[in-house]
């Protein structure tokens, strides 16, 4: 059910950003070209540590993993909103108890050519919709562009998805489009 509430609110969010688009232009090419040009500053990449403390069988083990996640800025003040399935851990066997706790956030933004880490709070976060929600410590000086939720489009059954993402520091945080 959660799942299925997540997926019907990124398909909202996906159709609501491409329809004007896929409006538009005629080929698939178009469209992803237009979609990434006018999307991809909107999304940023999230960085954090987290820390896990495993216990099972009687012993404990304490050790952090870093992570990077691509979020979407909707506000000129500086709140992103991504997925909090990376910043959630669940035991897969009976007798193991896993306590974790995302830290230590960073904002990297799409037109810093420095890749400057910008602190950031973790805000909020909502299990029930698989959301997590991160702003910057302090925004002053930070140009953002936030996605434009202004503009709607009907969705349908059967309609394609598409989506923008940023690939890993190894790829230069390049910008991708997927579909769906």
């Amino acid at each position: 059910m959660i799942r299925t509430i997540t997926l019907a609110l990124v398909a909202g969010l996906a159709l609501t950003l491409i329809g004007p688009v896929a409006a538009e232009e005629g080929s698939d090419e178009a469209t992803y070209q237009a979609f990434q040009e006018k999307l991809s500053p909107t999304v940023v990449t999230v960085k954090f540590v987290m820390k896990i403390h495993l216990m099972a069988r009687g012993q404990e083990r304490d050790f952090e993993q870093e992570h990077e996640i691509s979020g979407v800025v909707v506000s000129p003040d500086g709140l992103i909103v991504l997925s909090n399935s990376q910043m959630t851990v669940r035991p897969q066997a009976p007798g193991i108890t896993v306590n974790a706790t995302p830290t230590d956030f960073k904002i990297i933004l799409p037109d810093d050519d420095d890749e400057t880490e910008h602190e950031a709070v973790l805000a909020a976060t909502d299990a029930n919709l698989g959301l997590a929600f991160v702003a910057f410590e302090d925004a002053s000086g930070v140009e953002l562009s936030p996605v434009d939720f202004s503009t709607s489009t009907e969705a349908r059954i059967g309609q394609k998805l598409h989506g923008v993402t940023r690939l890993s520091r190894g790829f230069d945080f390049a910008p991708v489009v997927s579909t769906h």
